[in-house]
């Protein structure tokens, strides 16, 4: 749009204008210092009073300091008596603990309450007492958001005591709170005491400074207002502070961060937000920790009320005459300014501005309005004089910045732009988007020829309503978005979910399905974490799998078991539970510093809890009702294929006892020796039932003691293993009855008699790695059953072969089996070139005790001879009845001298030998031959040693030497 140019009559007189404007301003600027001379006599007195007042005014200052650190350091001894007492030097019980503390309370009258907090994080041994008042309510809450802020700044602590190393402000109401460190036994304690400052604001801050403009204030190092006389200001910053009283205490706070304490007078710019030319400021401070706060008062510098009235008598008629003569200068100086040819601000009126339809200004290059026709000024609510004033960025200055910067760049290069959409304030006194406001469309183009240089012609046009219209479907657009969103999700969490329970029906363990739910249960339920307590049987406890191994590492892998924390709410309810806020839920005893929400659903099936799955996420309420519906379904389908697991996995037990039985009876049927038939028992139940330890004793020794082991085997990796069952075997064997060893509620070890016909064989005992089922039990009693039955059979047939191969009489060898065993020996000798003695011994004149004794008599005699013959060999030398009072003797490895020696010590023995009913001495005629060095075969050595015995007889009777 193009404009006329304004109009510039009268340009030739402003020179002479302005030259006798400046003349009489020069004028009348000398006349004022002249008027003002006497008040400069009067200066000295109201500076000494100004400096006594300030001084008296510091005082007041140290005081209320005084009076701060005496509550403060009252309450720190307490608080340090109490975590000396109650937390570090013992474990207090917790009733012993709130007592105290309550006791505390009403003996400190400034404290609120206090908090003791262990960490790392100890639930349980939290501890906390308030006042009963809303104050004490108050200072509860403000506790516990401090308590929250120490777990997540978790500072190293130094060794030794520290002392009150923080502080924190309440913004809510007047409180301070004190922090004191120290190191537990196990754990760093952290005391919080809750101050009340109301009693000592009123008493002490308050009266500092009551003039209007004056002030208090009492600030933390950190810049943080505790108390100030503008109460909208605490709790907020000092650096953060921009207009009125705050730019003031901004401008303090530079000053006083430098100092301790002090006395000062600062001169403007404070002094033009805080009403008075200067400012008379004092402070002082006092230390708490590493930190400090700061108290102190500000009142007009020139001194206060009447008392500072009288030194300026003189120089008040002066005070008026001097502003009234400078407003007449100016009132001559603007009037000039607003005629025609003044400057770029002197713009009279400009027709095609005014009659545009549009709001317009005329604006500089920095974006000042130079003019503004009648629309805009309509349009903002202001004066063409207060626009005058102003820039757009002014106008519009809850503008976007880079949108500002846009426009500034456009008003430096000159070039015609538009599409600038700014927001407007319409109220001068608040230009906050709070206010009245509408969003402009502005465009920048040259005005044309005639006005100012680099000035530009700005159009605004009012578009709030179609910024609304396009928010509105911008709104709406998102809405549909996020309806369609959320219908997606839906359908790929349905899918998801069924795809889910497909890969159930394939799964055959418990970690398998783990990790069918690890892999889809993301796309349905958004979570941090996922946890899984199960049982493997009805009868055992439960185990867990997490995929973050949080639960693992805290420990709380029993809390199901023991019904803790909200896994015990949710088995004693078998109801799901979602919990918002993990920060106050009353139940949750955390497991990781990430878990601020988490929902519980207890795995059910007809009523038999088989576990509980959790989801837990690192953002407080991030799991809605219908979360919490969803996963209490998967936590059913998890039940029910634990349940199909369990009935599956005794299906397959009983097929394999079914199996280990038919095994054990066709390993052991065919076996005679006991000791294997023991070592073969063993080997089965620890290879097929995969028992780590299993074993097998029989009877102790008639002399007493221990019952002795025949068989065993324990695995390597068994540390339990080392200590044997000789207990439990020596008591079952007594008991004839099963005995069993507990150990934590589970049956650990089992001990089986072995029993026929009242005779005890033994006691097979075992361990099992997870403790005894009623089906493993049954088992092992019924392999015990089986292994007495083939016990008893071996020592039936060894009886009857005994009998078959032993002479009934004398108990020794039968002349069969004494000639078997000199056939094997005529084999060993021929193949290894070894040696053996035969000796035949005949008992002389034996016919001669039959006839005179008696057969009765003589067979005694028979018995008793071939038990001391029997006694009086090597344990690996055979004796066997030849035939009826000849005896067989054979001396392996022997030689013709060895033999001779065991023989004349035989026959020693034989002659001293008593026996019942016969009162002479026992002959023995006896003769010796030697494989091979009689004869290479053993029946030809048999044959010489008989003739030998026959000669050695007939030389007895002789009465001749052998």
């Amino acid at each position: 749009m193009r404009m006329n140019a304004p109009s510039r009559e009268g340009f030739a007189s402003v020179g002479r204008t302005r030259l006798f404007l400046s003349g009489l301003c020069f004028a009348l600027a000398l006349a004022a210092g002249l008027a003002f001379l006497p008040a400069s006599f009067d200066a000295r007195g109201a500076r000494r009073q100004g400096q006594l007042v300030a001084e008296v005014r510091f005082v007041n200052v140290t005081l209320a300091r005084t009076a701060l650190e005496d509550r403060i350091t009252s309450a720190v001894a307490q608080q340090r008596f109490l975590m000396d007492h109650l937390v570090l030097d013992r474990d207090a019980p917790l009733d012993d603990v709130q007592r105290s503390l309550l006791g505390s309370i009403y003996n400190t009258p400034d404290v609120l309450g206090y908090y003791l907090l262990p960490l790392p994080n100890q639930p349980q041994r939290r501890f906390s007492a308030f006042r009963s008042t809303p104050q004490g309510d108050a200072a509860r809450d403000f506790a516990r958001i401090l308590a929250y802020k120490l777990e997540e700044d978790a500072t190293p602590f130094v060794e030794g005591r520290q002392q009150t190393r923080r502080f924190m402000p309440s913004s809510r109401v007047n409180m301070l709170a004190l922090v004191e460190t120290a190191p537990g036994r196990s754990v760093t304690w952290h005391s919080i005491a809750v101050l009340n400052l109301a009693p000592f604001l009123a008493r002490f801050v308050e009266p500092l400074e009551t003039s209007a403009e004056g002030g208090f204030f009492v600030v933390a190092s950190d810049g943080t207002i505790i108390a100030h006389k503008d109460g909208t200001l605490v709790g907020r910053n000092v650096e953060d502070l921009s207009s009125g009283e705050g730019e003031g205490l901004r401008e303090f706070w530079g000053r006083a961060s430098q100092a301790f304490s002090g006395m000062e007078v600062v001169e403007a710019p404070l002094s033009s937000l805080i009403g008075s030319e200067r400012k008379s400021i004092v402070w002082n401070s006092l230390r708490m920790g590493d930190e400090r706060v700061f108290i102190g008062s500000y009142a007009p510098a020139e001194g206060g009320g009447a008392a500072s009235s009288e030194p300026g008598a003189l120089s008040r008629p002066l005070s008026v005459v001097l502003p009234f003569l400078l407003v007449l200068a100016g009132i001559l100086v603007l009037t000039a300014g607003r005629r025609p040819g003044g400057g770029e601000r002197g713009l009279s009126r400009v027709p095609s501005l005014d009659d545009a339809p549009v709001a317009a200004a005329l604006l500089d290059v920095k974006g000042a309005v130079l003019y503004s026709n009648d629309a805009l000024i309509a349009m903002t609510g202001r004066t063409r004089e207060q626009l005058r004033m102003r820039t757009i960025f002014d106008l519009a200055g809850e503008t976007p910045r880079e949108e500002k910067d846009r426009v500034r760049e456009a008003l430096r290069v000159g070039a015609r732009s538009s599409g600038f959409e700014m927001l407007f304030s319409n109220r001068e006194a608040d230009p906050s988007p709070a206010a009245d406001s509408f969003w402009g469309l502005v465009s920048l183009s040259s005005p044309g020829d005639g006005f100012p240089a680099g000035s530009m012609l700005a159009l605004v046009s009012d578009i709030s309503e179609l910024r609304q219209a396009r928010l509105t479907l911008r709104h709406n657009a998102e809405a549909l978005d996020a309806g369609k969103s959320e219908l997606e999700h839906l359908a790929a969490s349905q899918a998801a979910f069924l795809n889910m329970l497909t890969r159930f029906s394939e799964c055959s363990s418990i970690e398998e399905l783990f990790d069918v739910l690890s892999e889809h249960m993301m796309p349905i339920i958004q979570f941090r974490c996922l946890t899984l307590y199960i049982r493997s049987s009805r009868d055992s406890s439960f185990s867990v799998i997490d995929t973050g191994g949080d639960v693992v590492q805290s420990n709380q892998t029993d809390f199901l078991d023991n019904k803790k924390g909200v896994l015990g709410h949710v088995a004693e309810t078998g109801k799901p539970y979602l919990m918002g806020d993990a920060s106050v839920d009353p139940y949750f005893i955390p497991h990781s510093r990430e878990v601020q929400s988490a929902v519980f659903a207890p795995a059910l099936y007809k009523d038999f809890l088989w576990g509980a799955l959790i989801l837990d996420s690192e953002r407080k309420f991030a799991f809605a009702a219908r979360d919490r519906d969803m996963l209490s379904i998967v936590a059913s389908y998890v039940a029910l294929h634990a349940e199909e697991f369990s009935v599956r996995r005794e299906l397959d037990k009983k097929a394999v006892q079914l199996r280990f039985l038919h095994g054990v009876v066709q390993k052991i049927a065919a076996e005679r020796d006991n000791e294997t038939l023991a070592s073969n028992i063993v080997d089965v139940l620890c290879d097929e039932l995969h028992f780590p330890d299993a074993r097998f004793y029989t009877p102790a020794p008639k002399g007493g003691g221990a019952p002795v082991q025949a068989a065993g085997r324990a695995s390597s990796d068994c540390a339990e293993c080392a200590r044997g069952f000789e207990l439990e075997a020596s008591a079952a064997m007594r008991s004839r009855t099963l005995v069993e060893r507990m150990e934590n509620g589970k049956v650990m070890v089992l001990a089986v008699p072995l029993v026929f016909e009242n005779e005890v064989f033994g006691a097979l005992a075992a361990r099992h790695g997870a403790g005894f089922s009623a089906s493993d039990r049954e088992l092992l009693e019924i392999t015990a059953e089986h292994m007495t039955t083939f016990w008893a059979l071996n020592n039936l047939i060894a009886k009857r072969r005994h009998e078959s191969l032993v002479d009934p009489l004398t108990q020794v060898w039968n002349r069969r089996y004494i000639m078997q065993r000199l056939n094997e020996e005529s084999s060993r000798i021929s193949r290894t070139s070894g040696r053996g003695a035969v000796v035949l011994v005949d008992l002389g004149d034996f016919k001669m005790i039959n006839d005179r004794y008696g057969h009765m008599v003589g067979d005694e005699v028979l018995r008793v001879t071939s038990e001391t013959m029997s006694k009086n060999l090597r344990d690996y030398d055979m004796i066997g009845r030849y035939g009826g009072d000849e005896f067989l003797v054979y001396l392996p490895d022997a030689s013709r001298q060895g033999a001779e020696a065991i023989m004349d010590r035989m026959e020693k023995e034989v002659g001293r030998q008593i026996i019942d009913g016969f009162d002479g001495a026992v002959i023995l005629d006896y003769g010796i031959a030697v494989c091979p060095e009689d004869g290479p075969v053993i029946s030809d050595v048999v044959r010489i040693a008989d003739m030998r015995m026959y000669k050695n007889k007939e030389r007895r009777k002789a009465g001749l030497a052998r």
